[in-house]
């Protein structure tokens, strides 16, 4: 067992060398789809701007930070943010539309940002300023996201054809394309020898990185758009309610695991572990074999990769809740609830998420559906405490002490969020067994009805509420109210 932690950890190293840097410039941080966050802004962190762009239904494109700038697609638009102060640097085109839409995620290298398009066309925009540079007509969709290493570019299309091309000149790099037997529908991964895909044709592929030939195919249970992920010797592909891991020299299956829930997310991987997300909400944990470790209920499905950075493994899911959580027990580390939305139809709406959190030495990154770009980072301290409100009942009230009486407040911090473990109600001066809902921010209690009766005692009473932020604010509200159990439902 020793020796087979040094070969993954060695062959893991090799995966993701040139790519241990500050910046996130691809989907999956890496060539080999780790996930990795190696040089990480520390947690917690605060809120520090947000950018809105505009909304679309489905955005699976991170965020890509480079050199001090922030890169968003967002459909049919690219944008440039300041990183440190949101400020818009540029967007192509300048007003209206790109010709054609991106679905995927783009990557940022040698001062470019390369951009896959539905249309088929991979197009160079300067980093600096948003000019065109050079494009590349592949003539079918390219729907998942492209990867670069060493001075070029990998992608596949749905016209079954992966593609080598050079980033400084936009030429190809193979003598021809390799064709797989169907569309290709996942993002290339890299070894040092092998370029590796999953085609609609139910094989996965190696591909030889220096001449497009292929050198080895197995089969695969599954079309479903997800990427493998090279996890040390081991290529892991991920299917419907399946793990399946593969020797990335050969394509020979090293083993296969069940999993409970439906896969939704492509899988990260530290040198011990595997994480990916689930349509029911779980963020799930697996050893090197493929067994348990742990799971983490989200409350919301999980398309976005994970990220995993200085311990901590982090997730966005449907619900607009960001989370992370420790890799070894996961514990829940950090939480924050991006705030609703006015529908404009007399209700309040949650944000959604699709696209993965990103993370840089200084930021972490989201973008929700709306368009709605995040920025947190550890440098704007967060020194504000909490808000509590719509306490009920209300302040100085008479009310029937009959149970179940109802006590309800929420709470709101849009700095660094609510830690949900700090949540603590009291009436009068007993603790209670309240409950806290960290995606809406209520926190109730009723008090238990009982046989005999036993009803709130006529009189004042108080209620108070404590709640700490992830940076340790606190804030404590108490008020009162007043029982009269000659009231209507009183204590008869």
């Amino acid at each position: 067992m020793r020796f087979l932690w040094m070969v993954l950890s060695a062959a893991l190293l090799l995966g993701i060398a040139g790519f241990v840097g500050a910046d996130f410039t691809m989907l999956g941080s890496d060539p080999g789809n780790s996930g990795i966050c190696a040089k990480a802004v520390e947690m917690p962190v605060a809120l520090a701007w947000e950018f809105p762009t505009k909304q679309t239904e489905d955005n699976p494109c991170p965020v890509l930070v480079s050199d001090g700038k922030a890169v968003i697609c967002v459909r049919d638009v690219i944008y440039c943010l300041d990183e440190e102060s949101g400020q818009e640097l540029w967007r192509y085109p300048s007003s209206g539309v790109m010709r054609s839409v991106v679905r995927t995620s783009p990557a940022v290298a040698e001062g470019m940002v390369y951009v896959p398009m539905l249309s088929g066309e991979l197009a160079a925009f300067s980093l600096q300023d948003g000019s065109q540079g050079w494009s590349f007509d592949a003539k079918k969709p390219i729907r998942n996201a492209i990867t670069y290493a060493d001075g070029v570019i990998y992608f596949g299309t749905s016209g079954n054809l992966l593609y080598a091309i050079d980033a400084k000149t936009g030429t190809a790099k193979w003598s021809e394309p390799f064709k797989a037997g169907e569309d290709i529908m996942s993002r290339p991964i890299l070894t040092r020898d092998f370029v590796i895909i999953c085609s609609r044709d139910l094989f996965a592929y190696g591909v030889d990185i220096k001449t497009g030939k292929q050198m080895w195919s197995q089969r695969i249970p599954s079309t479903k758009l997800l990427s493998p992920t090279l996890f040390g010797d081991v290529v892991l592909v991920p299917s419907d309610k399946q793990i399946m891991a593969l020797t990335a020299s050969s394509g020979m299956l090293r083993w296969q695991v069940d999993t409970t829930g439906t896969v939704t997310s492509n899988v990260a991987v530290d040198q011990k572990r595997m994480y990916f997300g689930t349509k029911e909400g779980q963020l799930v944990c697996l050893d090197v074999r493929g067994k348990l470790v742990w799971s983490a209920d989200t409350d919301g499905s999980i398309d976005g990769q994970p990220a995993i950075a200085n311990g901590v493994v982090y997730v966005t899911n449907s619900k607009g809740t960001i989370l992370g959580y420790g890799v070894e027990k996961g514990e829940l580390k950090w939480r924050f609830q991006t705030p609703p939305y006015d529908t404009g139809q007399g209700k309040w709406g949650n944000q959604t998420f699709t696209a993965p959190i990103s993370i840089s030495d200084k930021s972490a990154f989201v973008v929700t559906n709306r368009g709605t770009v995040y920025r947190f980072q550890r440098e704007v301290p967060d020194r504000g405490v909490p808000t509590i409100g719509n306490l009920r009942p209300l302040e100085g009230k008479e009310i029937a002490g009959r149970p179940p009486v109802t006590f309800t407040a929420y709470i709101r911090d849009d700095g660094s969020g609510i830690n949900p473990a700090t949540v603590v109600m009291y009436v009068d001066s007993d603790k209670v067994k309240s409950e806290f809902d960290p995606m809406t921010g209520k926190v109730s209690y009723e008090t238990p009805v009982t046989q005999p009766v036993v009803p709130l005692a006529d009189g004042a009473h108080s209620v108070r509420i404590v709640a700490c932020d992830w940076w340790g604010n606190k804030a404590e509200t108490t008020w009162d109210f007043k029982v009269n159990n000659r009231l209507a439902g009183g204590g008869r």
